[in-house]
């Protein structure tokens, strides 16, 4: 007997490999980073006659931002065979290492995946090799803004970013929470990071921003899931008040920053360092930042431009309707989170 398979059945909505691949190649992604918010707008759906691959470098240098630091580090064109090279398969039967009873997945006409799977081990070692599939650059592209090294691809406008990435420790504090998991979850996440490597290792099918910087992903480590989910999380709180405040609470003091920021509940710290003793709302918990001022320096001028959320504007929209006003007489509302790159 082999070992266990991941089966990759043709899409529902195509007949052979071959449709499959020409049905993919007319939405390839055309953005190399996307890490300005409104700098790209979606998907180049194929390559129009007359437009070659003049459209497609002209759509990966508004993602980029920088036109002319693109041209210097990756003065190339992009024809359609490196496009539809790009492209993984999406169908017949591998045989990858680390499985344990293989898994099934199919693709539904939309091209979303669906795992069917004996055990959770599979099933999330498939969820992380069609995750690679599909979106290997944006992991790879949120994976070193999260370890301050998005510089080493980007350049001198990444910089900033890095080393806020840095300063914060979201990469360091991503591996802590790894080791700090029950066996369960880490066993899930150590899953999925290995199928994400089986996919790097079964393929030469990379997306074509790598090609363009000519370079391969490195391999995917447990924590890093954890670690794009904070980086990709990292401005969805209110952190940024916290630290003005802090600032405040070195200007000013405890008793004066309290009045001018009192707590919108009962008990706002509703979390006690270890060994800190809770005084009650009227402190606010503001003493405790006092210990940890020194290490704020530098990161009091965050600002979302820095995680590639366009130019600095952030913001959500949420909103609601009375019944009088809708079609069904219900009422209606409505939630608007604007994300930097999604």
């Amino acid at each position: 007997m082999g070992r266990p398979i991941i089966r990759l059945p043709p899409p529902t909505c195509v007949k052979s490999p071959q449709r499959a691949r020409a049905r993919a190649a007319q939405a390839v992604p055309a953005c190399a980073a996307g890490w300005r918010s409104g700098a790209c707008s979606g998907w180049v759906r194929g390559v129009p006659p007359g437009t070659g691959p003049g459209h497609a470098r002209e759509a990966l240098e508004r993602c980029w931002g920088d036109a002319r630091l693109f041209r210097r580090r990756h003065a190339m064109d992009l024809t359609r065979a490196d496009l539809a090279s790009a492209l993984p398969d999406l169908d017949g039967t591998v045989r990858l290492p680390g499985l344990r009873a293989g898994a099934d997945v199919w693709r539904d006409p939309d091209g979303i995946p669906h795992i069917m799977a004996a055990s959770a081990p599979d099933a999330f070692f498939a969820q992380g090799f069609v995750h690679a599939q599909d979106r290997l650059w944006h992991m790879e592209f949120d994976r070193r803004r999260a370890w301050g090294r998005w510089a080493e691809w980007a350049g001198p406008p990444a910089l900033a970013q890095d080393v806020r990435a840095r300063r914060l420790r979201i990469g360091a504090s991503a591996r802590a929470d790894y080791e700090a998991q029950n066996a369960e979850t880490r066993a899930m996440l150590d899953a999925y990071a290995a199928g994400v490597n089986a996919f790097l290792a079964s393929t030469r099918a990379l997306p074509v921003e790598f090609r363009l910087l000519d370079t391969r992903p490195e391999p995917w480590a447990p924590w890093d899931s954890l670690a794009v989910f904070k980086v990709r999380h990292v401005d969805m709180g209110a952190w940024e008040a916290k630290l003005w405040r802090a600032r405040l609470l070195r200007h000013l003091g405890p008793a004066l920053t309290a009045k001018l920021c009192p707590g919108t509940q009962p008990a706002p710290v509703l979390i006690v360092p270890p060994g800190a003793e809770y005084r009650g709302p009227a402190s606010d918990g503001l003493e405790v930042f006092t210990a940890g001022g020194p290490a704020l320096a530098g990161i009091e001028d965050w600002d979302a431009g820095h995680w590639g959320a366009g130019d600095g504007g952030a913001g959500s929209n949420s909103w609601a309707l009375s019944g009088r006003r809708t079609a069904s007489g219900r009422p209606l509302v409505a939630g608007d989170p604007h994300r930097a790159i999604e």
